[in-house]
């Protein structure tokens, strides 16, 4: 494999991925034991004992890291999106609405983090950050801001081309 395919076959996997943290296996399997009736519990502990004592507090620290859904990775971008993905402690993702749509209508979700409110980022920063998606953002909001950065250029434009008023 080239350098070249090498490189887009990571580039699509990095702008596709979710992040994913997965509850520690170790966790689940003492909170097993715990549950076990005490006879069954104290041979089990015998085991499995100088195992916890290894771990330290580490055996209950999460594993976290990136998966590719397919699904996910086919939802379009919007930058006022029906619906989030989310990663759940199952390893699986879940595509969640954040508000109700029409029968029919195409589920869009935000490739890029919203601002602390939950809201849209500014036109710019929304732009910048699509860049490596390699392509021009045209939902709603992106195209109702270029209309107005547009028609605000037109009327600046307009304003200095008229000649500096005198006084009399």
């Amino acid at each position: 494999m080239s350098a070249q395919v090498y490189g887009a076959v990571v580039g699509m996997f990095e702008l596709n991925n979710l992040a994913l943290t997965v509850p520690s296996p170790v966790e689940e399997y003492f909170l097993l034991i715990d549950a076990l009736p005490e006879d069954k519990k104290e041979a089990a502990m015998k085991v499995t004992q100088p195992l916890l004592d290894a771990l330290d507090k580490a055996y209950d620290t999460p594993a976290e890291g990136t998966a590719f859904y397919a699904l996910q990775s086919c939802a379009n971008h919007s930058c006022v999106p029906q619906a989030t993905a989310e990663g759940e402690p199952t390893g699986e993702v879940s595509i969640l609405a954040l508000s109700d749509s029409p029968a029919g209508s195409e589920v869009t979700i935000s490739y890029i983090d919203m601002d602390e409110e939950g809201k849209p980022l500014g036109f710019r920063e929304r732009r910048r950050m699509l860049r490596d998606y390699g392509f021009e953002c045209d939902c709603q909001l992106c195209e109702k801001q270029r209309e107005k950065r547009a028609q605000a250029a037109s009327t600046r434009g307009k304003k200095s081309l008229r000649p500096p008023k005198r006084g009399k």
